[in-house]
């Protein structure tokens, strides 16, 4: 950590004058003078770790708990606020978790009764393929394409057929061109 954002933080929190915030820590900090938290506040004057950490720790106790301080002084893993916050953060993670899943599932059986209704209706697999990398381009940003990859095509078979499979890595790759283009290599 960077002693002058530390600094400047405990400063701004505070609402204290240097010298003033001086006299409030120097019970907890030895040697601390305004000129001292100036020189730290400005960049001009450095503090080690330790004494960081020691700063921080005086800063949380006089109720200056900043992001650093919280960090520095340990005040995140003592305070029962934080440990509630950390609860409520897991139990909020695992409900998206649940509805994610929930929400990719329907999207894939979305996905698979329309693909068998376009195989119904007499498309062939190049037309669903070019369907789907037409859909992909308009949906995607360029920037996000990746026009193939490595994929686990254990879990999209599991995810189809709702039965855990076992990991199976294949290699796919996509790309439309225009006829005038082709070229026999890319027939194979």
């Amino acid at each position: 950590m960077d002693s002058f954002n530390l600094m400047r933080e405990i400063l701004e929190m505070s609402r204290l004058s240097s010298g003033a915030l001086a006299e409030k820590l120097s019970k907890d900090v030895d040697g601390l003078t305004g000129d001292t938290i100036r020189q730290y506040s400005c960049g001009r004057r450095r503090m080690g770790d330790e004494r960081q950490k020691l700063m921080a720790r005086a800063a949380a106790k006089h109720g200056y708990v900043t992001p650093r301080v919280a960090v520095l002084s340990g005040f995140v893993r003592d305070s029962r606020k934080f440990t509630n916050m950390k609860a409520e953060l897991s139990e909020l993670s695992q409900s998206v978790g649940v509805a994610r899943k929930r929400a990719s599932k329907a999207a894939v059986l979305n996905f698979d009764a329309a693909l068998k209704s376009l195989v119904a209706l007499g498309w062939n697999d190049s037309e669903i393929v070019g369907l789907a990398i037409t859909a992909i381009e308009r949906a995607c940003h360029p920037d996000d394409r990746t026009g193939g990859g490595m994929v686990d095509m254990g879990l999209i078979t599991g995810v189809l057929t709702q039965q855990p499979t076992q990991a199976e890595a294949k290699w796919v790759s996509w790309k439309c061109m225009p006829l005038t283009e082709v070229q026999p290599s890319d027939l194979l």
